[in-house]
């Protein structure tokens, strides 16, 4: 009981710092002009795992929908000129890795309030509150949830973006054996859990939460569901069976 008293005056902690910090009103604003920017058009989020090798980037290109990158997808592009509208991060880890390329991206980035000052030095990176409430946030413009993964976060900024037609693409659900859930520890060698052998080779990362990641992911269904949405799993394999399948050819055409 002690501990979620705790862990209830550190989230209202946080809150009541965000509130205040100067960041905070000019990216509420920035975040304000997005609401419902892409109603009526379908997404698709590129989540990171080893299947998405096996996705055809020149049917993305060609399609008239929105795509969301997750965390190192910039690590794609020295194989493919295709590149996302969005990126989001939230893991303190990929935030440090990775922040000279989120400095300087074209690329219209949402990143977790605790990234690194200077990354929003970049007029293309907007500054998010993500909390750890268990929830589905419909105003990103104030907070999101995490819920022990990246893909719930963009499935909430789509969602506030008006999209209802949302698809995930090379989530693998997979991470092999782990030592434990939420866990900070070195990847050591090859990375073979994600697109790229050199994603978490030889750094820190935070071990995956299956469950609570599943968990989620039903909030976004119900969530998106209660809006008259759907959300897809086009995926090739994987072990995410919560969304039904459905090849990305057909979400594209229809």
């Amino acid at each position: 009981m002690r501990s979620l008293y705790r862990s209830g005056f550190s989230l209202i902690a946080k809150s009541v710092l965000w509130d205040c910090d100067p960041r905070h009103f000019r990216h509420k604003r920035e975040l304000r002009n997005i609401y419902n920017r892409h109603a009526g058009k379908k997404g698709v989020i590129l989540c990171n795992g080893p299947s998405l090798n096996l996705v055809d980037f020149d049917l993305l290109d060609r399609a008239d929908c929105i795509i969301f990158g997750l965390n190192k997808i910039n690590l794609l592009f020295e194989r493919t000129n295709f590149r996302p509208d969005y990126i989001t991060a939230i893991n303190r880890n990929v935030l440090q890795q990775n922040q000279e390329f989120y400095k300087t991206t074209d690329i219209e980035c949402f990143l977790s309030s605790s990234a690194p000052s200077s990354v929003f030095k970049n007029p293309r990176a907007h500054s998010i509150f993500a909390s750890s409430f268990r929830g589905f946030s419909f105003n990103c413009d104030r907070y999101v949830c995490q819920g022990n993964t990246v893909t719930f976060v963009a499935m909430q900024l789509a969602h506030f973006m008006g999209i209802r037609e949302l698809a995930v693409v090379g989530c693998d659900h997979n991470f092999g054996v782990v030592s434990g859930r939420n866990k900070s520890e070195i990847k050591a060698g090859d990375d073979l859990h994600h697109f790229s052998k050199d994603y978490f080779k030889d750094v820190t990362w935070d071990t995956p939460d299956i469950v609570e990641s599943e968990c989620s992911y039903l909030r976004a269904q119900a969530a998106y569901a209660e809006s008259g949405g759907i959300i897809s799993n086009c995926t090739v394999g994987g072990r995410l069976e919560i969304f039904n399948r459905r090849p990305l050819e057909d979400f594209l055409s229809v």
